[in-house]
């Protein structure tokens, strides 16, 4: 069984169980319907970091851990995974003993990135009043900086009066569950990684 430890949630149950269903939902629209993996929402990236560790000591023959964060700054082609989250000064993690690429994923930068990839679906969720010029045209989602994605989504959504401006809170998990994966894939290289990757051993 796959087993996804992934950044977010928060300290509040109610996030983690909107980060759970949001992420079961996109994976499900991703193709796994009959073999979903299971979402375990961490709160924190290093709580994430944590929790994958130890699950990746204790994992059963039947059960394959995996981590998935945000790369939260530019990604260099040429360095793996595990060395991005070595060579990050915000966490510095050592690739535990056991682990190899197939096991960590990154959401490059951030899992808004993915948004940007299926602009109809924040259309859809936003209703009147969301402005979809005022977030980047840029198609490689992966090269956006975070600042220019969440300075796009405020822009974006300043005068929607049902929803509000974008609130990462109580928006990310339900616009997730609603993205088109197929879009992420076509412009996102690590959405593509992941999502091929775990098929394989689903």
């Amino acid at each position: 069984m796959l087993k996804i430890y992934v950044e977010g949630g928060g300290q509040r149950d109610d996030l983690k169980t909107k980060c759970r269903q949001g992420f079961s939902k996109f994976f499900e629209r991703a193709g796994f319907k009959g073999r979903m993996p299971r979402i375990v929402a961490c709160g924190s990236r290093n709580d994430a970091y944590d929790s994958f560790c130890t699950a990746l000591k204790q994992a059963k023959s039947d059960e394959f851990p995996v981590l998935l964060v945000d790369s939260e700054e530019p990604f260099d082609p040429q360095d793996a995974p595990w060395v991005h989250l070595k060579k990050r000064k915000g966490d510095s993690w050592d690739k535990p003993e056991g682990a190899s690429d197939e096991h960590v994923y990154l959401m490059v930068r951030c899992m808004e990135a993915w948004f940007l990839a299926d602009k109809r679906c924040l259309e859809k969720f936003y209703g009147q009043g969301f402005h979809t010029n005022t977030l980047s045209q840029r198609t490689d989602i992966e090269n956006i900086s975070k600042q220019d994605i969440f300075t796009g989504l405020a822009n974006a959504t300043r005068h929607c009066k049902t929803k509000g401006s974008y609130n990462k809170g109580n928006h990310s998990f339900d616009i997730l569950a609603l993205l088109d994966p197929q879009r992420v894939v076509a412009v996102s290289p690590h959405g593509k990684r992941l999502i091929e990757s775990l098929l394989q051993k689903g």
